[in-house]
């Protein structure tokens, strides 16, 4: 059986018998109390801390620490000091021992030897006080935990209010009765700029504006009921701003006292509201918009005077009603699915409808719905802002009728329209002007309109043009050839005017064109056959009426023989009447030679230059040389007079409008092209008077068009004009400047000349590449062609030393060609110009057989260069072409995607890079001449080859490759 130990009882002694003794009573009296001894009390402190007995009996007298210095240790300790304690003493203990004893803490004592009844009653009584005091002890500790626990939730409280208080946005004042504040929160200090001591223990008057002191002191001082007050005043704010408030007080206990709390609201956005609201409202009434605010359902529920102004309806009359009833019933009722936008936060503007009236009449609308919100942020409406259109509308309506009667116009009419932004790039061009060059739309729309439209020789002279119409902003009229598709020719006559912005900045140019070639071509037949009639005229006053008037004379001289000395009067009139007649021929032959100079002179064109000459010196002092070359000789009777005539029109605008003194003629030959430059040392060409000048450039040009012959005209260096015409004496046309293409086949050249047969798909591009070679000594064009069939065929007639390949060709590719090329005429060189990038087709081209490859855009010097170099044996590649090739050879890997690429055929690669240029199916089956469908079997066939499976990964890859191999 466990015994129940109810309380602890140590006892101290250093006799172990009084202890045994004292334990054997102890146990007598208290079975349930658990006893502990010592025979020592050092350490007693220590000891008793761990044992919390709940009564303590020590010796008085010990060795060491005796009861009494124990006591006091004990006593002296916070942990130890409510233990009962009870001191043994002999009987012979004095009583001043027993008050030392007393005065160090004991509680009792007893006497040994012990009566058992006393320790009982001791040990009895000390119980009940520690019981008591333990209870006390535990009722103080509950307490104290009361306390603490409302004094934490008081301070909480209080934080919570300072927290409260100081979060309020508003101005917050407690201040007694008498204005003194007492308390006011942060954001007010803040607000007001002011610090804590600056207001506390102050007037609340201070706060305020001083003007409105007397109103405030009697209403917040009057607010001793609890109900309060509300006032509106002003304050002035930390900026130093006089701003409105509205003051809230009312009565409230303050630290058991009565207090006002006064709040101060800014209502200066509630009053700028309210004033927007007033204006706002104005504003709506005054509105020439419909403003009409629906709900989700549809009904009306606001509706301002211009919606009753437009539609006709009181808002009397129509509040309730569906927005449905101001759509025509044979209008398309698209209103509920508008609101459902609406009803998702969408915004939707510019909406045209059509709307009826009261009267039934239709009215053309704009419509922008918005929606509607409450206080809370829900969607709970829409706001319709409708405005009236109709006159809008109809206006629109004639233009575009109007565009579509120009658009018909357009259509059927032949001139030729063309704009151009202020870069010279295409913007839009007319039907007639894209039949009559061969274009499509997409063809020409961003393409620069000189470098598309005109030859190389007239592109600087139209540029100086259009920067001057950029620069001056005014309207010209001017004449040039322009280059259709397939390298034909056409003279237009061009009116261009600048459209100018209200910056002053031209937002771009029109130019309207007239064809005048057919114009031309006929004016040019009747200068012939007016030419014609001209020699013969001039050839039938000199050789018949002046022979006639020679045979006159010769007969009137046998008469005046015949008369002798008989009638010396007679003899007289004879010679008068021969004199007249002698005048008569002389006028009939310069007649005849103003009519045909150049024929009716036996010297040809240098003797009627000559003639000229003579006659200018005898009418100016202007001092005219001439350096001619003898080997010039010009069969033509059409070139001859009109080169006259541009020589005379020359010399006289020199004179005339130069004011020149000196002036050169100088005639050349190289390579059966002849020059014929005037230059005079007159004004400069900038002061020289410019309608006069471009009259006389006018007929010049005029007259070298008729011949085929190039005119430039251009200043010198050290002032005065230079006039250079260049023409072909072989009786061919040069194609420089205005002349409408003549295909030029050369069948042979001499024995120190190399033949060069062109193959190339645009025409313009031959004749460019002709004009090259046949100005080198020793090259000669021996034939062309612009397929590869043509070439195949042409090069079985002729033998070339060499042939130049494009790639792009229609039907059968240039690298084919190439191919063939090699197969049937293995002796003869072929050099690729291409414009394609060297580094996309050099290889290929290489490897298919050709011995060099050159750009078409680089100089005549290298392409010429190019030709030599191939026709010596050796093959032509750039020094960058070069590097690429060395360091493909020289790489020990090769990369997976180029070893792709080289699988493709040569046709498959030609697609592959026009799909990496950005072209789509159709634009490429346009450019290499085949079907579409064609295309997309090579796009398939592509694919494959490259483990590619979407058409956006072929267009990434190829894309991404041309940018490589380009860049």
């Amino acid at each position: 059986m466990v015994r129940l130990i109810m309380f602890k009882i140590t006892a101290i002694d250093d006799s172990r018998d009084n202890l045994i003794t004292l334990k054997a009573l102890l146990n007598r009296y208290f079975p349930e109390a658990e006893i502990t001894t010592l025979t020592s009390a050092a350490d007693c402190v220590e000891k008793m801390k761990k044992e919390k007995p709940d009564i303590l009996i020590i010796d008085y007298i010990m060795p060491g620490v005796d009861g009494v210095e124990a006591c006091r240790l004990l006593k002296g300790d916070d942990e130890t000091k409510s233990i009962p304690l009870i001191l043994l003493t002999a009987s012979d203990t004095t009583s001043a021992k027993r008050a030392a004893g007393l005065e160090s803490g004991a509680d009792a004592f007893l006497t040994k030897p012990i009566d058992e009844i006393e320790l009982a009653a001791q040990v009895k009584a000390m119980l009940r006080i520690k019981s008591s005091e333990d209870k006390l002890k535990n009722k103080n500790m509950q307490l104290e935990n009361i306390l603490a626990e409302r004094t934490q939730t008081l301070n909480r409280t209080e934080n919570n209010y300072k927290l409260l208080f100081n979060s309020i946005i508003d101005i917050v004042v407690i201040h007694d009765l008498e204005g003194i504040v007492l308390e006011i929160n942060t954001s007010g200090l803040d607000y007001l700029g002011l610090k804590e001591e600056d207001v506390v223990g102050f007037s609340v008057l201070n706060l305020f504006n001083y003007h409105s002191l007397p109103d405030i002191a009697s209403s917040i001082m009057s607010s001793s009921s609890k109900d309060g007050k509300r006032i509106e005043t002003s304050i002035k704010n930390a900026h130093g701003e006089i701003v409105p408030v509205e003051v809230s007080s009312r009565l409230v206990e303050y630290n058991n006292e009565y207090a006002i709390l006064s709040v101060f609201h800014d209502v200066m956005e509630r009053k700028n509201t309210d004033e927007l609201r007033k204006k706002l409202s104005s504003l709506l009434e005054d509105s020439d918009d419909a403003i009409i605010g629906v709900t989700f359902e549809g009904l009306i529920v606001s509706w301002n005077s211009s919606a009753e102004r437009i539609f006709g309806y009181k808002f009397h009359e129509i509040n309730g009603c569906s927005y449905s009833s101001l759509i025509p019933p044979y209008q398309p009722d698209d209103f509920p699915l508008l609101l459902e936008r609406v009803k998702q936060g969408e915004k939707i503007d510019h909406y045209e409808t059509i709307g009826v009236t009261s009267t039934g009449s239709q009215v053309y609308l704009s419509m922008k719905l918005s929606p509607v919100y409450d206080s809370s942020g829900d969607i709970i409406g829409a706001s319709i802002i409708e405005r009236d259109i109709t006159e809008e509308f109809r206006a629109r309506e004639t233009i575009r009728k109007g565009k579509d009667f120009l658009k018909s116009l357009e259509d059927i009419n032949p001139a030729f329209y063309i704009a151009l932004d202020s870069a010279g790039n295409i913007l839009t061009m007319n039907r007639a002007m894209l039949i009559a060059l061969n274009y499509h739309l997409g063809d020409v729309v961003g393409q620069n309109y000189i470098d598309l439209l005109f030859h190389q020789a007239d592109r600087e002279i139209q540029k100086k043009d259009f920067n001057n119409m950029l620069i001056r902003k005014k309207s010209s009229v001017s004449e040039y050839p322009i280059l259709t598709k397939d390298g034909e020719v056409l003279l237009v006559e061009w009116h261009g005017k600048p459209l100018v912005r209200m910056d002053g900045n031209v937002d771009f140019i029109f130019y309207v064109g007239i064809d005048i070639t057919e114009r031309k071509r006929l004016e040019k037949v009747v200068m012939e056959t007016n030419a014609a009639e001209r020699l013969k005229i001039g050839q039938d006053l000199h050789d018949r009426l002046a022979q006639h008037l020679a045979g006159i004379i010769f007969r009137i001289e046998l008469l005046k023989v015949k008369f002798g000395d008989e009638k010396p009067d007679t003899v007289s009139d004879i010679d008068e009447v021969i004199n007249l007649v002698n005048k008569a021929v002389s006028k009939t032959r310069e007649i005849a030679k103003e009519l045909s100079p150049v024929d009716i002179n036996p010297g040809g064109l240098h003797a009627a230059v000559e003639s000229l000459r003579d006659s200018v010196k005898e009418s100016s002092r202007a001092n005219i040389l001439i350096k001619w070359d003898d080997t010039i000789s010009i069969s033509g009777k059409l070139e001859n007079s009109n080169l006259y005539y541009i020589i005379k029109e020359s010399i006289l605008n020199s004179i005339e409008n130069n004011e020149a003194e000196n002036i050169l003629i100088n005639a050349s030959i190289d390579n059966n092209v002849c020059s014929i430059e005037i230059r005079d040392d007159g004004k400069d060409f900038e002061k020289i008077d410019k309608e006069r000048n471009n009259l006389f450039l006018s007929i010049v040009k005029y007259r070298s068009w008729l011949i085929g012959a190039s005119t430039e005209v251009k200043g010198n260096p050290g002032g005065g004009l230079s006039i250079a015409c260049r023409f072909r004496v072989s009786g061919e046309p040069i194609q420089i400047e205005n002349t409408r293409k003549v295909k030029l086949l050369k069948k042979g050249g001499a024995k120190n000349q190399s033949g060069v047969f062109l193959v190339d798909a645009h025409p313009i591009v031959r004749q460019g590449l002709k004009q090259i070679f046949e100005l080198e000594k020793d090259l000669y064009v021996a034939g062309e062609a612009g397929t590869a069939d043509e070439a195949l065929k042409a090069l079985g007639r002729v033998s070339p030393d060499i042939i130049t390949v494009d790639i792009s060709l229609s039907g059968t590719s240039g690298i084919d060609l190439i191919k063939a090329c090699r197969e049937r005429y293995p002796n003869i060189p072929v050099l690729v110009l291409s414009i394609y990038e060297e580094s996309l087709y050099a290889e290929r081209a290489i490897r298919a057989g050709a011995r060099g490859f050159v750009m078409k855009n680089e100089h005549p010097g290298i392409i010429i260069s190019a030709v030599r170099t191939v026709l010596d044996g050796r093959q032509y590649m750039s020094d960058s072409l070069k590097e690429k090739l060395l360091d493909k050879l020289s790489s020990p890997k090769h990369d997976e995607h180029s070893a792709l690429v080289d699988s493709m055929t040569d046709r498959e690669f030609e697609v592959f890079q026009l799909i990496g240029h950005g072209l789509g199916n159709k634009h490429i089956a346009d450019k290499l001449h085949i079907s579409v469908k064609t295309v997309e079997n090579y796009r398939e066939k592509i694919k494959s080859k490259l483990n590619i499976n979407s058409s956006s990964e072929l267009i990434q890859f190829a894309v991404q490759y041309i940018l490589d191999k380009t860049s």
